[in-house]
């Protein structure tokens, strides 16, 4: 076997093409690729787990379903299995209401909000806190101009560390099986 690879670097190192197309090549692509950012592809998903269920969360809703660069998903789920999909890197977002959201129909006379919780993941920290940002100020249309500083609705972040599957892990696997692929094909003929 080692006799049949020195055999081909050297059938290689006299024809130029060849030596370009099964080295340089895969290598070029190599550095092309890997100056694109292709990890913020796509829209960004997001679960909302209505605990509270109150005209203020239905309206939450309803201005989440707004926004156009975020994929509300529509199908309910509970809370473990958002937060499983989360740590598994499904789901970018998982927004939870809890049961003391405010309440804003007239009978909901007593305000004691509680905070809402964004849980999230670690792969993408610029679209991180641009959704952190629209949900902060999303929560802030929502609350009832009554509530003081100290009553204010607080937006809790909370980050699930995934391991990150970078360029190199996924493509350059594939790119190095085409030099290969190329060597053998060129190896064919001569």
């Amino acid at each position: 076997m080692l006799v049949f690879t020195l055999t081909n670097l050297k059938m290689m190192s006299r024809n130029r093409q060849a030596t370009f197309w099964a080295l340089f090549f895969p290598l070029m692509l190599v550095v092309v690729f890997g100056l694109l950012d292709i990890k913020g592809v796509g829209s960004p998903n997001l679960v909302l787990v209505d605990q509270a269920n109150t005209e203020a969360s239905k309206l939450l809703r309803e201005q989440l379903a707004g926004i156009e660069f975020l994929g509300l998903e529509q199908t309910p789920t509970s809370e473990s299995a958002a937060r499983l999909r989360v740590a598994e890197g499904d789901l970018d977002y998982l927004l939870i209401i809890p049961v003391g959201f405010v309440d804003l129909s007239p009978e909901g006379s007593s305000i004691a909000p509680a905070s809402v919780a964004l849980v999230h993941n670690t792969r993408d920290l610029q679209r991180n806190q641009l959704v952190d940002g629209v949900l902060r100020n999303l929560v802030a249309k929502v609350q009832p101009s009554s509530l003081s500083n100290e009553q204010a609705l607080q937006v809790v972040s909370e980050e699930i560390t995934i391991p990150e599957v970078s360029y190199f892990d996924s493509v350059l696997m594939g790119l190095i099986a085409l030099g290969i692929m190329t060597s053998a094909i060129i190896s064919i003929p001569v």
